[in-house]
């Protein structure tokens, strides 16, 4: 307080000395550029605050809530996987006040916590997204979000590191903004208005240790919502009558397909295996579960055999089909397709490899041949025809 007390008043005694006046331009050059006020930077954050916070919304489920924002004006939503894992009900409030309760899940991963809604709206507000690879430590960033139930609630703070915190796992952003529960699926934005993270956890332990996932993941996801398998719709605008199963615990028919691709296995060749597979089997009658296709190009815990395994039981599929993809090296690819009933007890098991001259003729020769090996398998256990298709789908 004294320094500063002293500087108030030594300028002007400066302009009093000789020196001073002889060289009064050298001496305004010497001086150290002045820091932005507060004031500026409150400033400089006012219009994007204006902008987004018509965009950030409050969801709300039956154990609690979370934030999220609207990536797309035609309802699109993004937000944590973890605020709305294992709900039944899913209400979204925006900050109009309007609050829809029919909400479609386009996509969730649990490994990157990312989930991707749907809610039945049009017109409506949505953020920019940015590129988050462009993300640099001292970056200044706004977080928006509903902690503790305080709706459009702003903080701010820098970009401290852009890491991993597992050697395999995805890459954080790690934020001095303050958050706290609630503040989960919020958006992290840049001083453009721009969406560069995705507010996902915090440290206990620590001070201003909060973590964001990098928004680059979620376009990923929203450029490749085409390969998934349709959506599921949680609508809790309507009540269930008195004991009645929880949403969650509604049964779906038919063979749930998961898969894992093996290390060095291009991403783009395990998608098109997978979705091709999914085709066939469709086209050939198969009962398909109608929820969204689950995949995942890397290694992880998450989306292990294991984890489905574990979701069986209450899922209420007929059974799993879980593809295995592995790419040793150049130019072959091996598949192998094992067969779960709904206990989680193995039916049987297919495997076949194939080396090509291209990538492309590797994943299309192994392709065919465990096509081949599955067909005579369609119609018996493992793999169900829908019960309105006629014996002759079973070629």
């Amino acid at each position: 307080m004294r320094i500063l007390h002293f500087g108030a008043f030594i300028l002007p005694l400066l302009a009093l000395m000789p020196s001073a006046q002889a060289a009064p331009q050298n001496t305004q050059d010497q001086l150290p550029p002045k820091a932005p006020r507060a004031a500026d930077t409150t400033a400089t954050w006012r219009p994007v605050i204006e902008s987004a916070q018509p965009a950030v919304l409050v969801i709300l489920t039956d154990k609690g809530q979370g934030s999220g924002f609207l990536a797309k004006s035609d309802g699109t939503i993004v937000t944590n996987a973890h605020v709305i894992a294992g709900m039944s009900s899913i209400q979204v409030k925006l900050a109009s006040g309007e609050v829809y309760r029919r909400v479609y899940i386009l996509a969730s991963d649990e490994t990157e916590d990312i989930a991707i809604l749907r809610i039945e709206a049009a017109d409506v507000p949505a953020l920019p997204l940015g590129n988050s690879n462009e993300v640099k430590p001292g970056d200044n960033v706004l977080l928006i979000g509903a902690p503790l139930g305080l709706e459009e609630t702003v903080s701010t703070g820098i970009i401290s590191n852009v890491t991993r915190l597992l050697e395999d796992g995805p890459r954080v952003i790690q934020t001095t903004a303050p958050a706290s529960p609630g503040s989960s699926g919020g958006p992290l934005l840049n001083t453009k208005g721009e969406v560069i993270g995705l507010m996902s956890f915090a440290v206990v332990q620590g001070q201003n240790l909060n973590f964001a996932i990098p928004i680059n993941y979620v376009r990923g996801k929203l450029d490749t919502l085409a390969l998934t398998n349709g959506a599921r719709l949680i609508d809790s605008s309507v009540a269930s009558p008195p004991g009645a199963p929880a949403a969650s615990a509604r049964k779906h028919s038919g063979m749930m397909l998961a898969g894992l691709s093996g290390p060095g296995t291009p991403q783009g060749s395990f998608e098109f295996i997978f979705v091709q597979l999914l085709d066939f089997l469709s086209g050939k009658g198969v009962d398909m579960w109608d929820e969204a296709a689950n995949f995942s190009p890397t290694t992880s815990r998450v989306v292990s055999l294991n984890y489905y395994l574990g979701k069986l039981p209450t899922s209420g599929a007929t059974g799993l089909l879980y593809i295995l993809v592995e790419h040793p090296y150049n130019f072959k690819e091996s598949i192998e397709v094992r067969c779960f009933d709904a206990s989680g007890k193995l039916l049987w098991e297919e495997k076949e490899s194939h080396s090509g001259w291209s990538e492309t003729g590797a994943t299309n020769g192994v392709l065919q041949k465990i096509e081949k090996k599955l067909a005579p398998r369609i119609g018996t256990a493992g793999l169900p025809l829908k019960q309105d298709n006629s014996p002759r789908t079973k070629e």
